[in-house]
This record gives structure tokens, sequence and C-alpha cells, in this order.
């Protein structure tokens, strides 16, 4: 979501925190202006290894489940990419770097 999307949504003072920004939504970030005390905030959560161990139990235990969109060989890394321009990326993709 971009600032322009969410601008709207938010309330007078409000904050919108990309947490895990790609460069052109950061640059965008910096460059739209803001009204109405408005801000927009970039920055990445913390890893605490209490969090990646709760996190892994949950994987263990069937509890959570990542979407996988796509998975690509190393060697088909040219088309990831060429998939990415033209249909975007929805859930995460997957390079397998060692063969399965």
């Amino acid at each position: 979501m971009s600032y322009r999307q969410a601008e709207p949504l938010l309330n007078y003072c409000g904050r919108l925190l990309l947490v895990s920004a790609d460069l052109p939504q950061t640059l965008a970030m910096y460059m739209t202006p803001k009204r109405d005390g408005k801000k927009g905030l970039i920055g990445y959560a913390g890893e605490l290894v209490a969090d990646m161990k709760v996190l892994m139990q949950l994987v263990s235990d069937d509890d959570y489940q990542p979407w996988i969109d796509r998975r690509y060989s190393l060697l088909e890394l040219p088309q990831a990419h060429a998939d990415y321009d033209r249909d975007g990326k929805r859930g995460n993709w997957v390079i397998n770097v060692i063969s399965p």
C-alpha cells in the first residue's frame, strides 16, 4: 500500500507505518505531500529470539502456514523476474538455491 492510497483512510494526525517497504514505496512516501498533520513512517520490526521461538513452535505445530505463491529454481531466476514484472507479487516467492 502506498501513502497516497492510505491517506484517505488516515484520521487527522494519523500515521502510516510501512514495515517492509521497497525502494519505490520509500521514495514515494517521502515525496508525497502530507496534509492535516498526517505522517508516513518507514522501519523494520525488531527480531527477538523469543519471537522466533514462538514462530518456530507455530510452524512445527502446523498452526502457521506461510503463503507461498510461487517457487523457482535458481536457474529460473530470470523467469521469476519476468513474472514479477508482468504479474506483480501477491504471496511469497521461494527461490530454491539447492536442488531438492
